[in-house]
């Protein structure tokens, strides 16, 4: 099991993670505000999913969020210069 610590100084708490590989599954530990505890509680309650669930969904969001981005922004870098309007592109694919 691996254990990490970060230490937020500017808003004075700790948050730790504690991974540890179980069967290829990672057990990952998560410290949330009450209101976002409350929140969680009251979603998994509703629907009659997990807390895990929705942690994994939330995360797996944010992943193919950034990797999205990171690709928009390589996409950016290695741009050649050329720009098309909405209205130049609707014209060209006829809509």
């Amino acid at each position: 099991m691996a254990m990490y610590r970060f230490i937020d100084a500017h808003a004075r708490c700790c948050h730790t993670c504690n991974t540890q590989l179980l069967g290829g599954a990672m057990t990952l530990t998560v410290r949330l505000d009450p209101e976002q505890e409350q929140e969680l509680e009251q979603l998994a309650a509703d629907t009659g999913r997990t807390k895990s669930y929705y942690v994994k969904k939330a995360i797996g969001e944010f992943l193919e969020d950034r990797a999205d981005y990171l690709t928009a922004l390589a996409s950016l870098e290695q741009d050649d210069g050329s720009r098309h309007s909405l209205a130049d592109l609707r014209r060209e694919l006829g809509i």
